[in-house]
């Protein structure tokens, strides 16, 4: 707040207060009365609510971001209270999306300079760890404000999105200071809907704030220290196998020829069915990795999995049951210091520096399982770790060059530094399990799979370790403010150079079993035994032969770099008292992604359906490496040139009503992730400096996925036979004499299984077999990554029209249409997959006209080069359109309130840069962009929120009792997010040979959101049908809704003066007062099959298993959960 003084010859000098919000100008208007200087005049200090300059702004002080509830005091769980913003219910990794725009899309800063992790395009202070809570406290005691402006204006630049600003307090020339701790406790809280028992929970958050004065008028600090930890054991529903299941597999591999006790029984003939015909024995490394398995004992506890234990006579089938995995968060501290120093008159300068560490534990999705007790790990031995480290420096100088002239400079230096790795450190050879040279650094228990996403998997996530250490950006900028008559010119621009030290081995092998439900032959070819699909399972595993393994070879370490220059002009002219006209330009020059050592390619076919796309001169056609005469992956776009324009009317000049409409147009840089580490899409790991010419490859070690054996002229036929097959030519994947996965329909001869352990009949089998062969090379084709060759910067467009009045003193109603119009936005294509049509009788076509398109034009030795190919596009758009209504209303009689509601349409073809994968829609048709048309994957259609605050008055006759308290209430209300739709056949029936296609919709959903126990979908069967062979489904992405949430959060606030300077705070907070359930949004790949449609009612389609605060990782901590409360204390002086 800044104290304003204005005088004239002939008048009396005018005071008054004026309110300045970083990035935004602050129009105070002054009405001098005749008389002379020495008579003042003051005027009423509170900053008008009504809004007279062009944009859309919203701003919230502290006061709100103190005194309302905050779970996890987390800022952002208030950052919801802005019109425009939709927050993904239990918050999380990129959780807010402002206008319809990408979550990547944000501009975050920190007192005006940029607060982006580059990388994941995520904040960077404040960005969430593998939790959901902030690997970097920026503590709420910290925040004078923070500022939305929905429309960027000319001067921000690299992001294109909405500017969130996080104001820093500075010191003052009194000392203030707080010190507090706020604690969350499982006996404040209530069960999680999907669980009976209450779940374990802790949270401690502590810390304090000092600051002052160094020098007396001059120079002044602010410091805060703010620490959390937090442990829960969060529950997850899951298919655990029973000591009867271990049994059966038992039973399987001891049926041998020469001892039947063990066999199954021909009901018709009274014979035994022989399983092991070959007397496979147990493989040890089948063995070692059982220990891991924790079995159910049937009544909600578990066992450790051990042939021959007594419980053996628990059902088989698997037990589907509750499993408690530690959540850990250790925040150590996160340090913030603020130096504010006046140099003279005309110069003052501001320096900030964060500093935090922070270690998060937990699982990295709801199918993970705690190793069992005995194993040698703890409970969390499976669950991901991420040690992270935040670094955070800005500095601004202000010199007034004259009375009407202001240079203001600005630098920033950021650094993000994390590792995403598994939680042991278990050498897989220690476990007789060779699958060739392995960094240390990438050891652990390898993760095994089971056939459905709902069995228990252990060894966590395979992908880890993933790092970025580090992740650096530093950024220079400089601007001129220039009052020139009516006219408020700024110039000026920025320079930003980012960068990463990116590492993605992901070299640790998964292990996987694709075997449902099955049954052995019989007598009676109507009457086979049923075998449940866990004992499929735990028979492959103890005898080492499983359907698939897999793993990546080759050194990922990359360099990665990108920098970006800014130029802008902006005025705004007041054209009259009453109107005011604004428009400016940025132009932008952004750097194409690029590596330090040169390790990167692109992909040039100059052949159908990219014929135009061909390699530079003196390159041949094809994957391209970075090399002198090819210095940079695509183009540097040229032409993005931002206009910005807009109008304020202050409609009867009383400053009470005003008219505003603006647009402006930004162009959003991607986040490196777009083109280094793209999701994982139909198999293809590669990025663009990943691909297959740069010495980085993946094997996969496939079997025929047959459960049985295969009849000459029937093929494949249910049963066990081929697990127990001899060790021969045909029956372990090596690569020096097979290559290729037997496919029964077709014909095709290759290995039947992915080998781990010693295998009896092997050319050495007392050791144990290599997976991948002993000199495991990349066998094409390979799939790849590439970039269109012009590729452009994604450009928004923004446009709104607002009408605002003050209905009465300190009320007042806003009322906006805000839309925003994206073009040239990133979205995948697929190049080379086949023709639709190449589907028929339940066979995929590869040959002939159902070839891909680059098989005979790129080969190695007479073999396909690619499979999938990649391309990065700029085919994406997005349109989006909303009505935002907002009321607020300002200190009367201590009551301070906001209440908002968003009615809005969002619609694109891909709201993720990183592209697609089995948890992402896909594109349906690669040739027809418009085919992923659909709803926003943040579209919310409705959105309701209140704040309010109440200041209780004093009681003076209850004395220190009476006076200090107050109460504060967040209401969160809002339509459920949508999700897609997709087969689960594990064939494409389009023909085009992708792993995911859409169902057929032939009738309107019905929903039910109140049981989660149920299908979401009522009607399944009068919704859903199979697509025709050599069609594509005509279900929508997006075309389905999850369900609402309903929140109510509630605060009881006792502050008691100890002195004068000293007071004490003491607050109740229960999150969810009402404890309302709400539930988590179905997975964008939520699958459908004929046998879910016969079947239905099918509880494993389209029902919930978790609450959005489990689902983020985040139990109690998070919107989205259970009643849960929390007690805090504070000393203020």
């Amino acid at each position: 707040s800044y104290s304003l003084s204005v005088s004239a010859q002939g008048f009396k000098t005018s005071l008054s207060s004026a309110d300045v919000v970083v990035g935004i100008t602050i129009k105070k208007d002054f009405a001098l009365q005749v008389g002379t200087r020495t008579e003042i005049v003051e005027v009423e200090a509170a900053t008008p609510l009504v809004e007279t300059s062009p944009g859309v702004n919203n701003v919230l002080d502290t006061k709100s971001i103190l005194d309302l509830p905050t779970e996890g005091r987390d800022f952002k769980s208030i950052l919801a209270l802005t019109p425009g913003v939709q927050r993904s219910p239990g918050g999380g990794f990129l959780d807010v999306s402002i206008s319809g725009q990408r979550t990547t899309t944000n501009n975050y800063m920190i007192d005006g300079v940029p607060n982006n992790d580059r990388f994941y395009g995520d904040e960077l202070v404040g960005q969430p760890g593998l939790l959901g809570v902030p690997s970097a406290l920026l503590g709420n005691d910290s925040i004078a404000e923070y500022t939305v402006q929905q429309l960027p204006t000319a001067e921000n630049g690299v992001k294109g999105g909405a500017a969130i600003n996080v104001t820093l307090k500075s010191g003052t020339n009194q000392f203030h200071g707080t010190a507090f701790y706020f604690g969350d406790y499982d006996w404040l809280n209530a069960n999680n809907f999907f669980s009976s028992t209450r779940t374990a929970y802790h949270n401690h958050n502590y810390g304090g704030t000092l600051s002052g004065p160094i020098i007396k008028d001059r120079t002044f600090f602010f410091v805060n220290f703010e620490a959390q930890r937090n442990k829960s054991l969060a529950p997850y529903n899951v298919i655990l196998p029973t000591q009867g299941d271990l049994q059966a597999a038992i039973n399987f591999i001891s049926c041998t020829p020469g001892n039947t006790a063990t066999c199954p029984v021909d009901p018709g003939t009274g014979n035994p069915i022989v399983t092991n015909t070959n007397n496979l024995p147990m493989n040890a490394a089948g063995l070692a990795l059982l220990k891991y398995y924790p079995c159910s004992d049937g009544g909600g506890g578990t066992v450790q999995c051990t042939p021959g234990a007594a419980s053996a006579a628990v059902a088989t089938g698997g037990f589907t049951q509750t499993v408690l995995l530690p959540d850990i968060n250790t925040l150590p501290g996160s340090f913030i210091v603020k130096i504010d120093h006046k140099m003279n008159n005309k110069m003052s300068v501001s320096g900030r520096y964060l500093y935090a560490d922070s270690n998060q534990s937990g699982p990295a999705f709801g199918y993970t399982i705690p190793p069992a007790a005995g194993s040698g790990l703890g409970a969390d031995g499976f669950n991901s770790i991420v040690p992270t480290r935040v670094q955070f420096a800005g500095a601004n100088w202000l010199y007034d060059i004259s009375a009407n002239k202001i240079l203001d400079v600005r630098f920033s230096w950021s650094r993000f530094s994390q590792i995403l790795a598994p939680n042991n450190k278990v050498d897989p050879l220690s476990l007789g399990i060779d699958t060739g040279p392995l960094n240390p650094v990438d050891f652990g228990v390898p993760p095994v799979y089971a056939s459905s996403v709902t069995y228990g998997n252990i060894g966590g996530i395979q992908g880890y370790p993933l790092s970025t250490r580090p992740t650096q950006t530093y950024d220079t900028s400089a601007h001129v403010t220039w009052i020139k008559g009516t006219h408020t010119f700024k110039f000026g621009g920025n320079y930003q150079y980012a960068s990463t030290f990116s590492l993605r081995n992901r070299s640790r092998t998964g292990l996987f079993s694709f075997q449902g439900d099955n049954a052995l032959p019989t007598s009676d070819p109507a009457a086979p035994i049923p075998i449940p699909g866990m004992d499929v399972v735990l028979t492959q595993l103890l005898l080492g032969r499983l359907d698939r393994a897999a793993r990546s070879f080759g050194d990922t370490a990359r360099h990665i770099y990108q920098p970006s220059l800014g130029l802008f002009f902006q005025d705004e002219w007041k054209v009259t008292p009453r109107v005011i006209v604004s428009y400016g330009l940025r132009w932008d020059l952004n750097g194409a992604l690029g590596d330090a050592d040169k390790n990167g390619s692109n992909f040039f076919p100059c052949a159908p359906p990219e014929p135009s796309v061909c390699a530079p001169r003196g390159f041949p056609n094809g994957l391209v490496k970075l090399q002198q005469g090819f210095p940079r992956l695509y183009n540097l776009d040229l032409a993005d040139l931002g206009p910005r324009a807009g109008l304020a009317w202050d409609v009867f000049g009383n400053g009470k009503t005003s008219f505003r409409v603006g647009y402006a147009m930004a162009y959003d840089v991607a986040n490196f992730a777009a083109i280094l580490a793209p999701y994982l899409y139909q198999g293809a790991r590669a990025g663009a400096f990943t691909n297959s010419n740069l010495g980085v490859f993946s094997v996969r070690a496939e079997g025929n996925f047959c459960p049985g054996f295969v009849d000459p002229n029937l093929g494949c036929q249910p049963g066990l036979s081929t697990l127990f097959q001899a060790f021969g030519p045909n029956t372990c994947y090596d690569p020096a004499t097979n290559t290729g996965a037997l496919n029964p329909q077709t014909g095709t001869t290759g290995p039947d299984w992915a080998c781990i352990g010693p295998q009896a009949g092997s050319p050495n089998p007392a050791v144990p077999f290599q997976t991948y062969g002993a000199n495991p090379t990349g066998t094409p084709p390979f799939s790849i990554f590439g970039t269109v060759p012009n590729l452009k910067t994604p450009r928004i467009q923004y446009y709104n029209a607002t009408i605002q009045h003050e209905l009465f003193k300190n009320n007042v109603l806003t009322v906006s249409y805000i839309g925003a119009h994206g073009t040239n936005m990133f979205l995948n294509r697929q190049l080379n997959l086949r023709p639709i049509g190449c589907f028929v009788a339940g066979a995929q076509l590869k040959t002939g006209n159902c070839a891909r398109p680059f098989d005979s034009v790129f080969q190695i030795g007479g073999v396909p080069e690619f499979s999938y190919v990649n391309q990065l596009t700029n085919d994406g758009y997005l349109r989006y359109n909303s009505m935002q209504v907002s009321y607020r209303q300002r200190d009367w009689h201590g009551l301070n309130s906001i209440v908002n509601f968003t009615w809005s349409n969002c619609i694109d073809t891909n709201s993720i840069n990183r592209g697609g994968g089995s948890t992402l829609p896909i594109r349906e048709n690669p040739y027809d962009p418009s085919s992923n048309r659909g709803p926003c994957d943040t579209d919310i259609r409705r959105n309701f929120n209140t704040g309010i605050g109440y200041d209780f008055p004093k009681w003076s006759a209850a004395g220190r009792f009476g006076e200090g308290w107050q109460i504060g209430s967040v209401v969160t209300a809002a339509t459920g997010r949508p999700w897609t739709a997709l087969l689960s056949s594990g064939a494409d029936n389009s023909g085009q040979d992708l792993t995911y296609q859409r169902p057929n919709c032939i009738g309107k959903p019905i929903y039910q959101f109140s049981d989660p126990n149920s299908p979401t979908i009522t009607n399944v069967p009068a919704v859903f049908a199979i697509p025709a062979d050599g069609t594509i489904g005509t279900c929508g992405r997006n075309a389905f809704r999850g369900p609402h949430i309903v929140q109510w959060d509630f605060n009881l606030n006792k502050t008691t003066k100890i002195t004068e300077r000293i007071s004490i705070q003491v607050r109740f907070e229960i999150f969810n007062l009402l404890n309302h359930p709400n539930f988590n949004t179905l997975p964008a790949g939520t699958t459908i099959s004929q046998k879910k449609i016969d079947n239905f009612p099918d509880t494993s389609f389209s029902t919930y298993a978790q609450t959005p605060d489990v689902s983020s990782g985040n139990p109690f901590l998070s919107q989205g959960g259970p009643r849960a409360g929390q007690i805090g204390a504070k000393i203020i002086f």
